[in-house]
């Protein structure tokens, strides 16, 4: 196990070999429970919270004074959070997740065996990374599984492999890099803002294994 002090790591980019797959498909699992709680206890407190919070505190406030109004908010406050984060932890991990995790098939044939465009980061031998490449027949790279353990973010390692994956896209004669991310995803906002991509387009999006729309944004980055 890497242990990481206040010196940048040293991180070593190669490309994905079939005895990474489990590795890469943990650092895949653990990255979207990370980034998938924030959405649902956003939504979950819209919608199990505000509602009712509001109208206990009305009634609450016309039969008592403010402060017993507000200590019952307090407490709805309390219990719901307790039992949203168990309802979601719970829901997350055995239904959605399994729905957002890559077929494994589909990924070895397309990135390990055909085009090969799929690489991970290691940092003291351990996959601390990985992005993938997707290109489209028009000469444009998109990214796909971009992804840094949250143990080693802010280090400078997201950058690399974003560098490196620009470097391969451009052997690849690709002409323009794009991207899609969520608006639950700032930290990969920063890195593609720091690295000079910018935004190009923004919407609303339904995935298969999110009940609600979205709000997501393009960047996009000229290579020549």
């Amino acid at each position: 196990m890497f242990v990481m002090g206040r010196c940048r790591p040293s991180v070593v980019i190669r490309r994905i070999a079939k005895k990474d797959l489990p590795k890469v498909k943990r650092l895949i699992y653990i990255t979207l429970m990370e980034s998938v709680w924030p959405f649902y206890k956003d939504i979950i407190f819209r919608w199990t919270f505000q509602i009712p919070a509001t109208v206990i505190f009305l009634v609450t406030f016309s039969f008592t004074s403010t402060f017993f109004a507000s200590l019952a908010l307090a407490i709805l406050n309390f219990l719901i959070y307790q039992w949203a984060k168990r309802a979601a932890s719970i829901f997350i991990s055995h239904e959605l997740i399994l729905k957002q995790m890559p077929n494994w098939s589909v990924l070895v044939g397309i990135f390990l065996n055909d085009s090969g465009n799929f690489w991970v980061g290691e940092v003291d031998g351990v996959i601390v990374s990985c992005v993938a490449m997707t290109v489209s027949d028009d000469g444009v790279a998109n990214v796909d599984y971009l992804i840094t353990d949250s143990r080693v973010r802010r280090y400078g390692i997201g950058t690399k492999l974003l560098d490196h994956f620009a470097s391969e896209a451009k052997l690849d004669c690709c002409y323009r890099m794009t991207a899609t991310i969520t608006d639950y995803q700032p930290g990969a906002i920063s890195l593609f803002d720091k690295a000079g991509w910018h935004e190009s387009d923004s919407f609303t999006k339904t995935f298969n294994y999110f009940p609600f729309r979205l709000y997501c944004k393009t960047y996009q980055y000229f290579i020549f």
